[in-house]
């Protein structure tokens, strides 16, 4: 029986992966900074954004999840040219239920889903105040 589960669920959590990388591949990757929504129905979040981030070092990816609480951000940034722990902490500061931390190249943070604008602008104010030369 729970062989039968994990079999059924496994598939579905490679394809909705498969899918999540096909939606991250169509982003522009123009700019330094990348936001994604990788809200799926099984947390597939940091598969796609280990393998997204090994192709874009040079690149902050944010991709952030919701769910019924709030909003749930991963970073990374290979190159190791931005503080992305401090950064987090940085752009949720003043956000009552706010978290964040982590690694220079790894980090993440949680908040309240209402501060989900102020993040991104905090982000796009703040990033380049914490590269590292």
């Amino acid at each position: 029986m729970f062989r039968k589960y994990f079999s059924r669920n496994y598939n579905d959590v490679i394809n909705e992966s498969k899918k999540l990388q096909k939606k991250i591949e169509e982003l522009d990757f123009s700019g330094e900074i990348i936001f994604a929504d990788s809200t799926a129905k099984y947390r597939t979040k940091a598969i796609v954004l280990e393998k997204t981030s090994e192709k874009y070092p040079h690149k902050t990816l944010l991709f952030y999840r919701r769910d019924k609480d709030g909003i749930h951000v991963s970073v990374r940034r290979k190159d190791g040219k931005v503080n992305t722990p401090e950064l987090l902490k940085k752009s949720t500061e003043g956000m009552r239920g706010a978290t964040a931390g982590g690694h220079i190249v790894a980090s993440g943070c949680y908040f309240p889903a209402r501060y989900l604008k102020i993040f991104i602008n905090n982000i796009r104010k703040y990033h380049d105040l914490y590269k590292i030369s």
